[in-house]
């Protein structure tokens, strides 16, 4: 006998054990998946913002960079239409070159006092005269520039020596004919300048310039830079650096040049904040699960404990030891249970007893052991009654998700309620991407709010908390009321969405109009989320009032039909959607987002009212949904 209740108990983990254990893991997988969207959300918007400002920067220095291109043009072709630079096309004698030189010397800046400035007699570089350096030197010379022949302009940037140089050539015209050209050869950079554009830009950021096609990569300071393996053209830049350092950036073309101006970013500095973010979350998380498995422990261990003294004492007594008692300190039916133990426990003792100093009288003893007999059915019974009341303690896990919901739901709907009074502008003004932003805390909180509400609903079904209020109800405010709120969501993606009968008159329907609402606007949320651009959705309703072969008896019927020209979905899959949480890889929600409880939900609650809610469809060919409801009578 003591062998037998020891291998029952190592069958498996004690329930002690197993309630607090599920109530975690429920508790963690829930948190977790919440951490999850919260985090992909913000992480979008960050990247989405340092992506919307880094190219506002790179445009708005690209528009700098070319206004001072164009000055400098204006300054070349001013210089190109001097005389005695046209003289010295002519005439290259000592007085015009003097004259020239000093026409000439008035392009030159404190960057480049030893860079040549020349006068071609064509756009390939047919010298006419070179302006020496001021320290008498020869100064850098590269490959012409690639201008056109009648409107002079700007060569791409090419490497000398470990610096970068271009090419700045104006026209010199007789009339409106082209006789020769001014070139200049110059330096990119400027110290001074590029720390205060990378102090205006922020910290890490880099700042390049660059050629539209192909060539070296140039800092602000004119030094050359390792370009990246993949190529970069204009717009958004995302690439890998030689130092495996993920960049994120855009390159904007300064009008008027070959050159893109590149600002650029590394992505562990836009992505630093959401890390932080992130770790905050999951600390606190962390803390509210460890909150509440404390808690499902306590629970488990008052409802469990008990049971298991009383397991071991009935071993006890198995084996032959009728002086175990079990210790009684509460007054419900476990209490009440523990004593009727305690009281068969005395009553085998002393029947033991009497039993050993009796024997001669074995009929009477025959008659204690038989009511004793009877006492410990009694026993029994209550054991079972015991038994169906740690079932019931396995069901408060669902009591407990309740509570949590609701925990959770409040400080989400305070975040949302303050994003209202931000946006409403109380204090004071907000910018666009301000707004921007708190419409997205805003929509995040809803999203949020809207997953709690549909593992709410779950729970209360499950607990057998919901509440119906079955009255008579409208099928067409229903309706309407529905497609006003999924109207938006179809508009932008340009869908056709149809009430077809709406002026067929009113077919009421027996039920909760709340919950029938509720039924319909996850049915054109589903039809809506799954239907490509440019489709159709149409939702009709028809009363069946029985046919021949049914019974003429039977109440009317309300049928509301949502048929889309989506995607579809697989026969197999038919029932697995109605299912809470489908998350599986090809499931019908996994590839368009979804907690996977609209349907499993809308179905229970179509259930409860008397009706149903099924779907037709294959895989390719949209998919119909109908629900099915009570008609009120007339």
């Amino acid at each position: 006998m003591t062998q037998s209740a020891s291998a029952i108990r190592r069958r498996g983990l004690s329930l002690e054990y197993k309630v607090p254990l599920l109530i975690t893991f429920l508790l963690a997988a829930m948190l977790a998946l919440s951490v999850g969207l919260a985090y992909n959300e913000v992480r979008k918007s960050t990247l989405l913002a340092a992506n919307e400002r880094i190219q506002r920067i790179a445009n708005q220095l690209a528009e700098l960079a070319q206004a001072s291109a164009t000055a400098q043009q204006e300054t070349m072709r001013e210089v190109a239409a001097d005389a005695d630079v046209h003289a010295l096309l002519a005439n290259a004698d000592s007085a015009t070159i003097t004259d020239a030189a000093e026409t000439l010397a008035g392009l030159r800046s404190s960057m480049d006092t030893i860079l040549p400035i020349e006068v071609w007699r064509t756009p390939t570089g047919d010298v006419a005269y070179a302006l020496p350096p001021f320290d008498g030197q020869t100064g850098a010379r590269s490959a012409e520039p690639a201008v056109l022949p009648d409107s002079g302009g700007y060569g791409p940037i090419h490497e000398i020596d470990g610096r970068t140089f271009y090419w700045s050539a104006a026209p010199i015209k007789e009339g409106d004919e082209t006789v020769g050209y001014i070139a200049q050869l110059r330096r990119i950079g400027t110290t001074a300048g590029a720390d205060e554009i990378e102090d205006l830009v922020g910290p890490r950021a880099a700042i390049y310039f660059l050629n539209a096609t192909d060539g070296p990569w140039t800092s602000l300071e004119g030094e050359v830079i390792d370009a990246p393996a993949t190529g970069v053209g204009a717009g958004p830049v995302d690439y890998t650096g030689g130092d495996g350092t993920r960049y994120t950036g855009y390159a904007a073309p300064i009008a008027g040049t070959p050159w893109l101006l590149l600002v650029e970013l590394p992505l562990d500095a836009v992505l630093a904040p959401v890390s932080v973010f992130l770790q905050r979350l999951a600390m606190a998380l962390f803390a509210l699960i460890l909150i509440g498995a404390a808690g499902a422990w306590l629970l488990s261990r008052g409802f469990i404990r008990p049971l298991k003294d009383l397991s071991f004492a009935a071993g006890a007594i198995a084996g032959g030891d009728y002086s175990r008692r079990v210790r009684v300190a509460r007054g419900d039916e476990i209490g009440e249970l523990g004593e009727a133990f305690n009281r068969m426990s005395a009553q085998v003792e002393e029947a033991h007893s009497d039993l050993q100093h009796q024997f001669m009288e074995s009929q009477e003893l025959a008659d204690e052991l038989e009511h004793a007999n009877d006492q410990m059915q009694v026993v029994m019974a209550d054991m079972e009654v015991a038994r169906e009341d740690a079932e019931k303690a396995s069901r408060a896990k669902s009591d407990f998700l309740a509570t949590i919901s609701h925990e959770i739901r409040t400080p989400i709907n305070a975040i949302i309620g303050y994003t209202d009074l931000l946006l409403m502008e109380l204090q004071g003004p907000l910018t666009a991407d301000q707004k921007d932003h708190l419409e997205r805390v805003r929509a995040s909180g809803r999203h949020l709010v809207r997953l709690i509400d549909e593992v709410l609903d779950l729970a209360r079904i499950e607990s057998g908390q919901v509440q119906i209020d079955f009255q008579r109800g409208s099928s067409a405010d229903a309706i309407t009321n529905a497609l006003s709120l999924l109207q938006p969501q179809a508009a932008e993606k340009s869908l056709t969405v149809e009430f077809e009968g709406a002026d067929d008159g009113e077919i009421p329907y027996q039920g909760d109009p709340k919950r029938v609402e509720q039924i319909i606007v996850n049915m054109l949320a589903n039809a809506v989320k799954f239907t490509d651009t440019g489709g159709r959705v149409t939702i009709t309703r028809n009363l069946h009032r029985g046919t021949e072969s049914s019974n003429a008896s039977d109440p009317p019927t309300l049928f509301i039909t949502v048929e889309d020209t989506g995607i579809g979905i697989p026969a197999d899959k038919h029932e697995e959607i109605f299912e809470p949480f489908v998350q599986a890889e090809t499931g019908y929600t996994r590839g368009h987002g979804g907690a996977g409880l609209g349907l499993a939900i809308s179905r229970k609650f179509a259930r409860i009212m008397g009706g149903d809610l099924t779907v037709q469809s294959a895989e390719g060919r949209g998919s119909t949904f109908t629900l099915r409801l009570p008609a009120a009578p007339s």
